[in-house]
């Protein structure tokens, strides 16, 4: 089943990326950009990419992301933040690899 609104990408992208439209040359409605703060999958994030290439046609999956990571820096200072910090723990997760 496709529904009506078709888009080529479906990206994950930093809270605070807003060039992908400009970066590939579309509208706004064009391209489903799921914005998130350190690029932290999770349920709502992965159903939404679910989402664009099993129901809205999504052919391509990109994930954007940029150095100097505010997210990243503040779950490495173990930064305490309500609701944030669960999301904090989440990058501890992952190997840290720094090179």
């Amino acid at each position: 089943m496709q529904l009506l609104q078709a888009q080529t990408f479906s990206i994950v992208s930093p809270g605070f990326e807003r060039r992908a439209e400009i970066l590939f040359n579309l509208g706004m409605g064009d391209i489903f950009n799921a914005r998130v703060a350190g690029n932290i999958e999770n349920p709502d994030i992965l159903g939404s990419m679910e989402f664009t290439t099993k129901l809205a046609g999504a052919k391509v999956v990109l994930v954007m992301g940029h150095s100097a990571c505010g997210a990243v820096a503040g779950a490495i200072a173990d930064a305490k933040l309500g609701n944030l910090t669960q999301w904090l723990a989440l990058t501890r997760l992952a190997p840290l690899n720094l090179c």
